[in-house]
């Protein structure tokens, strides 16, 4: 839960560019995918930047 609040509040401050250190750590995979989803969604339709760091 602490992961989706840190991610909504992050997103919804509108930076131009949105750093996220592994945003789906800990998360379930279907949690995970509609966050990451929506992420994307909301970086597209705003135009903004986003730089995501996954674990490899």
């Amino acid at each position: 839960m602490r992961a989706q609040t840190a991610l909504v509040t992050a997103v919804a401050h509108r930076p131009e560019l949105l750093l996220l250190d592994e945003p789906s750590s800990g998360l379930d995979a279907v949690v995970r995918r509609d966050i990451l989803a929506e992420v994307v969604r909301a970086v597209a339709d705003e135009g903004r930047g986003a730089v995501l760091v996954a674990p490899t």
